[in-house]
C-alpha cells in the first residue's frame, strides 16, 4: 500500500497536482526540475528557487526530459504490478482454505499469479534501483546534472549549476532509489516472498502426488507412495479397520 501510495502521488505530481508545494524549498523544487517536470506545469528553470539569485537567463533544454518520462513510466508499472501484488495476495490467502481444487489446480489458479506478479514486481524494483544509482553518480558533478536536464548549451550555464549544492543535486536521486527500493527492507521482503511463494507451491503440488486414490469398479484402492511398502488396501479393508477403531474406542 505504501508504494502504491507513493506511484499515484508521482503520478499527479507529473500532472502538476503539486507544482506550488514542489518550489517551496530547493530540493523539492530541483526533484521536480529532474523527475516531474511536464510541459504542462512550466517550461523554463526558476533560478530563486534554486538558490541561485539574479539570474535571468534560460537553458535551452527539452519541454520533457528522458528521466521524467522515465519516473512516469516507473509510476505507472508500479501502481499496475502493486494493484495486481494485493489482489494476487488475497488469492493465495484463499489457496490456504480451498479444498475444492486438486494441489496442482490450486498452484497454477491461485499460487502461481502471485509468484509471477512478485518476479515481475522485483524486476521493475532493480531495474528502477540501477537508473536511479546512476543518477546518484551522475549528478555529483554540475556536467552530469545538466546532462540529465538534457541542457543543449551547457557551457553558458556551468557557473549556475556550480553554485547549486552538491545535496540538493544528489538528494532527488535519492528520495527516488529509496522509494522505489522500498527502503531496502521491503525489497529484502520482496525477494523472501517470492521464493517464499515459489517454494510454498511446489511444496503442495509435491503433497498432492503422494496419496493417491484408484477407483477400480467397485473397489477403491488407496496407495501411499512415501511409504510403498505398505502396499495397497481394498474398500472391505478399510472399512474392516474403521470397525476395529470404533470398538477399541468404545472398550
Amino acid at each position: 500500500m505504501i508504494m502504491l501510495t507513493l506511484s499515484i502521488s508521482a503520478i499527479l505530481a507529473y500532472f502538476c497536482m503539486f507544482y506550488e508545494t514542489m518550489l517551496s524549498t530547493p530540493l523539492s523544487y530541483m526533484t521536480f526540475l529532474l523527475y516531474f517536470r511536464s510541459s504542462e506545469c512550466e517550461s523554463s528553470i526558476s533560478w530563486t528557487n534554486l538558490g541561485v539569485p539574479n539570474i535571468q537567463q534560460q537553458p535551452n533544454m527539452p519541454e520533457e526530459t528522458s528521466a521524467v518520462f522515465r519516473t512516469f513510466i516507473f509510476a505507472i508499472s508500479y501502481v499496475t504490478l502493486n494493484g495486481l501484488l494485493l489482489i494476487t495476495s488475497i488469492m493465495l490467502l484463499m489457496s490456504i482454505k480451498q479444498q475444492s481444487l486438486s494441489r496442482s489446480s490450486l498452484f497454477g489458479i491461485l499460487v502461481m499469479p502471485f509468484v509471477v506478479v512478485s518476479f515481475l514486481t522485483l524486476v521493475l524494483d532493480f531495474t528502477a534501483l540501477s537508473f536511479y544509482s546512476f543518477d546518484i553518480y551522475q549528478h555529483s558533478t554540475p556536467q552530469g546534472l545538466m546532462e540529465t536536464l538534457e541542457i543543449r548549451n551547457p557551457n553558458l550555464f556551468l557557473i549556475q549549476f556550480q553554485a547549486i549544492t552538491r545535496n540538493v543535486r544528489i538528494y532527488p536521486a535519492i528520495i527516488l532509489l529509496s522509494a522505489t527500493s522500498k527502503l531496502i527492507l521491503f525489497l529484502i521482503l520482496s525477494i523472501l516472498s517470492f521464493f517464499g511463494g515459489l517454494l510454498g507451491g511446489r511444496k503442495m503440488s509435491r503433497s498432492a502426488k503422494h496419496r493417491i486414490i484408484i477407483i477400480n469398479d467397485s473397489n477403491v484402492v488407496t496407495r501411499d507412495n512415501r511409504n510403498p511398502n505398505r502396499g495397497s488396501q481394498t474398500q472391505s479393508q478399510i472399512f474392516e479397520m474403521m470397525g476395529n477403531r470404533r470398538n477399541s474406542i468404545r472398550n
